[in-house]
């Protein structure tokens, strides 16, 4: 399914529950008639647009071209899970901006092989949201496809440390915990590790964290994938950093 259907599906989904398609359209200022080929699939938003849908419907931007929007969270587990991110949102929120970055994962078994995801994150009222989306990138044209991890929570401080905790909204509604300090370096850089709770227990990583150097949602959307730690897309920087916290966590 291509982005302008993944869309159109979301936007016909989230239009339905609010009832009235011409105050949509007013509300998002834009025409009836935009709205309509939004919602028949034949046009996409502005990235203005994007944002003002965002807003007006309380979802994420990425919501909108995530083709398991809406997924089931109705397992027992995730509900636990959500349960734990909401009484973490009463600390103190770490010093973290607002916006995308690269989180580079590590591969226990693969010293030459790195995952990058993409976090997004934002401050809602004193706490701050993220969202990681962690796939293997394919394209088809426009077509974005394999989101596998889709991990939603907040970031909270804890001494140095802040600590990224969320779920997967994706089945099987794994929690994980990527713990990150801030580096004393050129450039924003955080460097940490993190923790993937499984059936067969946890997953240990070497985890790096850099703004992301793009400056649109699709751009961004494109970035999450596997690839060589030499490749010329990885910063030296960031392969300085995840050599260092391999080497710590003995990897």
């Amino acid at each position: 399914m291509k982005v302008r259907e993944v869309f159109s599906r979301n936007l016909n989904m989230l239009c339905a529950e609010k009832g009235n398609n011409s105050e949509v359209a007013r509300q998002l200022g834009i025409t009836r008639q935009q709205l309509a080929k939004h919602l028949q699939a034949e046009s996409l938003p502005t990235e203005r647009t994007l944002a003002r849908m965002s807003r007006y419907f309380k979802v994420e931007e990425t919501d909108l071209v995530d083709p398991d929007f809406r997924a089931d969270t109705s397992s027992r587990e995730y509900r636990y899970a959500q349960e734990i991110i909401a009484a973490l949102s009463h600390t103190d929120p770490p010093d973290l901006p607002e916006g995308w970055f690269d989180l580079y994962f590590s591969y226990p078994n693969e010293r030459d092989a790195v995952l990058r995801s993409l976090v997004l994150t934002r401050h809602v009222e004193g706490t701050v949201e993220f969202r990681r989306i962690t796939s293997f990138y394919q394209r088809d044209q426009v077509d974005w496809r394999f989101f596998r991890g889709d991990h939603r929570g907040i970031a909270v401080q804890a001494a140095d440390a802040i600590y990224l905790c969320g779920i997967n909204r994706l089945p099987t509604y794994e929690p994980s915990i990527v713990a990150l300090k801030k580096q004393a370096t050129s450039v924003p850089l955080y460097r940490g590790q993190s923790m993937v709770m499984n059936v067969d227990g946890g997953t240990v990583a070497a985890a790096v964290m850099t703004l992301c150097p793009v400056s649109t949602l699709r751009e961004a959307l494109q970035r999450p994938r596997t690839m060589s730690i030499t490749d010329r897309d990885v910063p030296p920087i960031v392969r300085q950093e995840m050599t260092r916290m391999r080497a710590l966590l003995g990897q």
